[in-house]
Order: structure tokens, then C-alpha cells, then sequence
């Protein structure tokens, strides 16, 4: 299937080409959901850790339940697979039926991938979410991807890399067209006609 898009955008026109939104526990209040619920968009849960104000692991899994999101992505820290494994565990305790559609993240390397791998396998998560500075691990989406894994790809840029048809889903911040160039020349089938002008 064809890759699905989340934008975070200050921009109703970009919104409106978007396969969802992105709701971002530390950036939105309760009033971009109801914007979400108007644009009638499936959106994509981000607890907020990489702007430094984490949701509660109990607020997000409460908002899960009450706004259903699309995806949720489970906590995690930036760059470190120790403390992320760690509240990913956590999360994972709490969040019941929440879990078929929540995406562990990878912030490890090489060394740690294929056993961070096997504990979101046996934790029971589908989706694995991978930054997109995480080259690395980007490099292997092929082989998780052969493992049956579903891909995220986090706060995407339109470098070559994320345009591989391993990946299920991204997520990028673009305020203006010129960012989705590539996005709405590769997506064209896809995004309505009126979006494709902008080019």
C-alpha cells in the first residue's frame, strides 16, 4: 500500500492534503483535536519527550482511549535506547488494546537493534517507529521489514532515504508547499488535484 502521511502544520490548505494530522501532547491543547475532528483526519499521537515535556505515561494512554488516534508513539528519549526500552516497558504495563496500534521506537544502534526488536515483538507491538536521523537503522528497513515489522518513520525530511517502500507511515512539520515538493511529486496519485498545483 502507499505510504501513509501525518503533517504538523500551521496551514489549513497543506492540512487538507494530508492523510492525517499530528497531535503532539507538549505543542496542542484539547482545541486541536476538535480541529482534527473538523478536518475529519486520522491523526498520529506524539507524547511530546522530543520537545523536552513528556505526557505522563498514564495521560497518554488515557487520551488514547478517550480520542483513538491512528498511531501512538510509545515514549521513548531521544537517542537513548536504555532509558526508551525503559518507558517503553512501562507504557506497555498500562496501555492494554492500545498496543496494536502503538509503535515502539528505536534509538539504539546496531548493537542493541535485533534484541529491542525481539522485546516489542514479545510486549506485542506491529510498529516500530524510526527517527529519521537514525541512518543506521534506516539502513535495515528491509530486514525489519521482512521480520513482518510496520515502519514509522519520525519527524521525516525529504531526504531519499524515507522515500523506500518499506515504510508504512511518516510524519513531517512543513508550513509551506515548497517543503512537500518531493512528497506531492512522489505521492501524486494520492494527494487531490487541488494540492498538486502548488508544485
Amino acid at each position: 500500500g502507499a505510504m501513509f502521511v501525518y503533517i504538523q502544520s500551521s496551514s489549513e490548505e497543506i492540512l487538507r492534503c494530508a492523510d492525517g494530522m499530528v497531535y503532539n501532547m507538549a505543542l496542542h491543547d484539547i482545541s486541536h483535536i476538535y480541529y482534527i475532528k473538523k478536518l475529519k483526519k486520522p491523526f498520529l499521537l506524539v507524547h511530546g519527550g522530543f520537545q523536552g515535556r513528556m505526557a505522563p505515561i498514564p495521560e497518554i494512554v488515557e487520551f488514547s482511549k478517550k480520542w483513538k488516534p491512528k498511531l501512538i508513539i510509545a515514549p521513548d528519549i531521544y537517542r537513548d535506547q536504555t532509558s526508551t526500552t525503559s518507558l517503553t516497558e512501562q507504557f506497555v504495563q498500562v496501555c492494554g488494546n492500545l498496543i496494536k496500534r502503538s509503535a515502539g521506537v528505536i534509538q539504539g544502534g546496531l548493537g542493541d537493534f535485533e534484541e529491542v526488536l525481539r522485546l516489542y515483538d514479545r510486549w506485542g507491538f506491529k510498529w516500530v517507529a524510526i527517527p529519521s536521523d537514525n541512518h543506521v537503522i534506516l539502513g535495515l528497513i528491509d530486514f525489519i521489514k521482512e521480520q513482518g515489522w510496520k515502519i514509522h518513520i519520525l519527524g521525516a525530511r525529504w531526504g531519499g532515504e524515507i522515500i523506500h517502500n518499506g515504510v508504512d507511515s511518516i510524519d513531517i512539520v512543513a508550513d509551506d508547499f515548497s517543503r512537500l515538493r518531493g512528497l506531492i511529486a512522489w505521492k501524486k496519485f494520492i494527494i487531490p488535484t487541488e494540492c498538486k498545483i502548488k508544485k
